[in-house]
């Protein structure tokens, strides 16, 4: 009767010499149908040479805790079918003495599907964690993670540059027509933001109705740079146009590079803000500063 419950069992049993050179002794049909190997092409051999056993050194952690209080409990691990696919398992185990010779018995439960629903979880998380959920765009967080890498990946100066702008009249939007318009304006705008950038740039909403734009170029380009600048400014603030509503609102924008500031990453951030912050004191509709501290005008 014991046998023939260890075979019709839903859990994976295997039966196997103990020590680290084991060999299979006994497996059930469950464990069969989970590497994909009937019977006779695992009984009798090392577990090692069959060639699922892939996380070698759990392993021997998990042999040492056999040898040691003789069973362990709910430990994960990885198994190989025999068509390559890596099967995450959790694994418990008793040692067990027959005779003279002891024998380890494994059950292991497939928790593949569970393991990547948690992965996709945790990925959601750390997704939403530098995502504005009203724009789409990275967030603060994203933001000043992607602006370290861009201090990072250029070890070696290799130039770029940092915009940075804020909306002018948005709070009298926010006024006039509530903060249900105001939120729909700022994802239109988020939305022309993205489809403005180039190979290699990042945009990010920082809060409110502030925004960042990271981009490759050289200061000796600084003039065209602007002129890029304008351009998009142009296209990302054209009117919209909400239910019966057409909104227009403008911008002040700083931008600098790097060599400006030794790649310091906070100094090229203060820098870019207090030029927007002069660009904002003209109150033009939109404004552009950045140097060699000249103003640029757009629209008025």
């Amino acid at each position: 009767m014991l046998q023939t419950l260890f075979h019709i069992s839903p859990l994976a049993y295997a039966i196997s010499m103990a020590g680290p050179n084991s060999v299979y002794v006994r497996v059930n049909q469950a464990y069969m149908d989970l590497v994909g190997m009937n019977e006779t092409a695992l009984v009798g051999r090392k577990l090692t040479d069959v060639g699922l056993i892939v996380d070698g050194s759990d392993r021997v952690a998990r042999i040492k805790l056999l040898d040691d209080v003789g069973y362990y409990s709910a430990q994960s691990g990885k198994i190989r079918h025999r068509d390559g696919r890596l099967i995450s398992v959790m694994i418990s185990a008793r040692r067990i003495k027959i005779g003279n010779d002891l024998y380890d018995l494994e059950a292991l439960t497939d928790v593949t599907e569970q393991t990547s629903a948690q992965i996709r979880q945790e990925e959601a998380l750390r997704a939403a964690a530098v995502t504005d959920s009203l724009t789409g765009l990275p967030n603060r967080l994203g933001f000043e993670q992607r602006i370290a890498h861009f201090i990072e990946d250029r070890a070696n100066h290799e130039e770029f540059g940092l915009a940075i702008f804020d909306l002018n009249g948005f709070k009298i939007v926010n006024d006039m027509h509530g903060h249900p318009v105001g939120d729909e304006l700022l994802a239109v705008i988020g939305k022309r933001l993205l489809s403005s950038l180039r190979a290699g740039e990042f945009v990010s909403r920082l809060g409110g109705d502030e925004f960042a734009l990271l981009f490759q170029s050289d200061m000796g380009d600084s003039e065209m740079q602007e002129q890029r600048l304008a351009v998009m400014m142009d296209t990302v603030l054209a009117a919209v146009t909400i239910g019966s509503k057409t909104l227009r609102v403008g911008a002040a924008l700083g931008f600098g590079f790097a060599s400006e500031v030794k790649w310091s990453r906070t100094a090229l951030v203060a820098l870019v803000d207090r030029r927007m912050y002069h660009a904002k004191l003209t109150r033009r509709s939109i404004a552009i500063l950045g140097p060699p501290e000249a103003l640029a005008t757009a629209n008025g």
